[in-house]
């Protein structure tokens, strides 16, 4: 039947109670073979692999990935000991279903959950205010959270990918965007950042992006750090809505070994050049508020600017490198620049390949 199904524990359970006594249900999940749980405990015995603490429904797959998994509770329970949260980081590669009623309830409770399905709720999905949780979409085609219910607003690390989303959700911490596109064309909205709870973010892109605008609640972040890694198979990458348009960056990374076009202008504090060219135009400029000389990092053939980069500059005796190029590395660097006097400048580098050179 290829699922797993929570819920239907009833007032009138065989052992005579309204709450059931904690007690552990252990079984061998194999190619996400279904497993029932009801009012009965001693029909479901086998290998540890999993194990499901009743009494709140503890969930915890270990390496092992859960069928479809429906909570299914019914709709008149009220009694909140019958929810399905994670005892640990766990798999679902089916789809998650969570019926209407109170006591229909999936939390990660400060646990990360690994889907590969869809995500249909009527009831709640609930993640925690106080620990870390996370969600990462892993579907091999496109999945899609919907639903009626209540869902936690805010999830504080999100890794997508392939996913389209269709309801309101932001992220607190981290977005990883691995493969696919989150997004969609229904009146869906995503906020990156959530002040109250993270003053960091950081935003990983690789072979992923953004389909839909995002709502940008980075205000009071003060740290934004954006690393771009080599997606598979290795490709450039053009930067989209993971790029706040007006907010600086605190450390920008690259190390794409297929190269980042710029898509806006973009500030950052410090520059990490380990892989890949960086493409930038007037239009899409490229500025270093970080006045320091190690404000710029690496830079060398297998990673450089092609196009202008400008640096802020202070005052005192320092060292400005420009790792700029065009077919090829060209260094361009000040040494020992005694600048003096008052108010803030900046200096903007270009390498050509042939003239005219104004």
């Amino acid at each position: 039947a290829n699922g797993y199904v929570v819920g239907n524990i009833h007032s009138d359970n065989s052992v005579g109670k309204d709450e059931w006594t904690r007690y552990t249900v252990r079984t061998n999940i194999k190619s996400k073979h279904e497993v029932r749980i009801r009012y009965w405990a001693t029909a479901l015995t086998s290998a540890p692999a999993v194990s499901i603490l009743v009494n709140g429904f503890l969930v915890n797959t270990g390496k092992n990935m859960l069928g479809n998994v429906i909570v299914n509770n019914a709709p008149t329970s009220s009694k909140l000991t019958r929810t399905v949260k994670l005892s640990a980081n766990s798999g679902i590669g089916g789809n998650l279903t969570i019926n209407s009623g109170i006591a229909n309830q999936f939390q990660l409770n400060g646990y990360t959950l690994t889907t590969e399905g869809d995500i249909s709720n009527a009831g709640k999905f609930l993640t925690d205010d106080v620990k870390m949780n996370g969600l990462v979409f892993a579907g091999s085609t496109p999945q899609v959270i919907n639903g009626s219910g209540i869902f936690s607003s805010t999830i504080d690390s999100l890794t997508i990918n392939n996913t389209s989303l269709q309801f309101p959700l932001s992220v607190s911490t981290s977005l990883t965007l691995a493969t696919g596109s989150l997004g969609s064309t229904n009146g869906s909205n995503f906020t990156l950042g959530k002040s109250a709870k993270s003053v960091s973010f950081n935003i990983t892109r690789s072979g992923g992006s953004l389909a839909l605008t995002p709502i940008y609640a980075l205000s009071d972040v003060g740290i934004l750090n954006v690393t771009y890694n080599t997606p598979t198979p290795t490709a450039t990458i053009t930067t989209g809505y993971e790029l706040p348009p007006t907010l600086p960056i605190t450390v920008l990374i690259m190390n794409n070994i297929g190269g980042v076009i710029l898509d806006k202008p973009v500030k950052c504090g410090t520059l990490s050049l380990n892989y890949g060219i960086l493409t930038t135009s007037n239009a899409n400029s490229l500025t270093i508020n970080g006045t320091t000389s190690n404000s710029v990092v690496g830079g060398s053939s297998l990673s450089y600017i092609n196009g202008p980069l400008t640096r802020k500059i202070n005052v005192g005796n320092i060292s400005y490198k420009f790792p700029v190029g065009k077919s090829a590395f060209r260094l361009f660097e000040f040494t020992s620049l005694l600048i003096s006097g008052t108010g803030s400048g900046s200096i903007t580098a270009e390498a050509f390949d042939t003239g005219p050179y104004i």
